[in-house]
């Protein structure tokens, strides 16, 4: 569970291998300080908190030192960047309702029937703009070249 957590945060097996390394390590040496029951939140913690540190220096140092064409296995974050601002791009050209309503779902983890009441829509409605935007934005991320899962 927290090798695989890790491998979908950085999307790079060795780190994640590290991390999961030394989250357990940091258990090892506060075992003697830490419940049974907490065990499991202590390990989630740990992990996440490291991966968070890994992705804040890796960000400072592609910030800091541009790859400038380097080949190697941090080209695919570069590829991974051009994405998202093409994303952001996409979502800010749609319809206004539209993107809002996919901000606030998927950036700020709204659920639909959160947003129906602070809109003071109906929640069919939402659920329809929400499919809608997701249809335009699978469009046009097709469009774009990029490949889109079924």
């Amino acid at each position: 569970m927290v090798l695989n957590y890790c491998k979908y945060r950085l999307k790079h097996t060795q780190d994640a291998e590290d991390i999961t390394n030394n989250s357990f390590f940091k258990l090892w040496n506060q075992r003697r300080f830490i419940r049974p029951e907490t065990v499991i939140a202590y390990v989630n913690g740990i992990t996440r908190n490291s991966c968070t540190d890994l992705l804040r220096r890796r960000k400072i140092m592609v910030d800091k030192y541009p790859l400038n064409g380097l080949e190697g296995e941090y080209e695919d974050h570069t590829e991974d960047r051009l994405f998202i601002k093409e994303l952001e791009k996409i979502i800010n050209d749609l319809p206004a309702q539209q993107a809002r309503l996919i901000k606030m779902k998927y950036f700020e983890g709204i659920g639909p029937g959160k947003i129906s009441e602070i809109l003071g829509l109906s929640d069919s409605t939402i659920r329809n703009q929400l499919c809608t935007g997701l249809k335009n934005i699978r469009k046009r991320i097709k469009s774009a070249g990029y490949e889109v899962p079924a």
